[in-house]
């Protein structure tokens, strides 16, 4: 019929079964910090319709995103933490991630010995002993300094303790310094 109407529409439709890909690109799988209040950001290959945030399977945050970064601050607990990202796309299709990272707020525990008090000897043996019950110490950072002059290579060094026969030290007062930076890397 010349002039009629059709009742026909057009309609498009996008079918979507594949799970978002969900990146996490800090804090590192693994890795240890000394601030219980992190950033965790990393991307997505797709719009999400929200993010949920576990830690230690508590749920932190619930984050609607349609962008595909995201960056948001959790508080961790002292020790191990498990953070697990739960993300669903636009089309409803679910994927998770995963990390552990590890809260050490506690420094460690340094012995001198001598550790003070009057000496009769210009040649003591000094030892300096270190533990740390959270992540470890990484021998690398210990600095040994004497009056302010590092002789860390002069010591003898273990996983627990350095030891080192001094000898002439001058009559008078001599300090050793705290031999680790304030929070060691594993």
């Amino acid at each position: 019929m010349k002039g009629a109407k059709s009742d026909e529409e057009s309609l498009n439709t996008t079918i979507d079964g594949a799970a978002p890909i969900i990146t996490i690109t800090s804090p590192e799988d693994q890795s240890w910090t000394n601030e219980s209040q992190i950033t965790i950001s990393g991307e997505s290959n797709e719009a999400l319709s929200n993010l949920i945030i576990y830690v230690n399977q508590l749920k932190t945050q619930n984050l609607g995103l349609t962008t595909l970064s995201f960056s948001t601050s959790i508080t961790l607990q002292e020790g191990q933490n498990a953070i697990v990202l739960e993300a669903a796309d636009l089309a409803g299709n679910k994927s998770q991630t995963s990390l552990t990272t590890s809260l050490d707020t506690q420094a460690p525990v340094i012995t001198l010995n001598p550790d003070g008090g009057t000496l009769n000897t210009d040649s003591p043996t000094l030892t300096v002993s270190y533990t740390d019950e959270g992540s470890g110490l990484n021998l690398e950072t210990l600095n040994i300094t004497l009056d302010g002059s590092d002789i860390t290579n002069q010591f003898t060094i273990h996983s627990s303790n350095s030891q080192l026969s001094t000898s002439n030290l001058s009559e008078g007062n001599h300090g050793v310094e705290n031999p680790f930076k304030v929070y060691p890397s594993p």
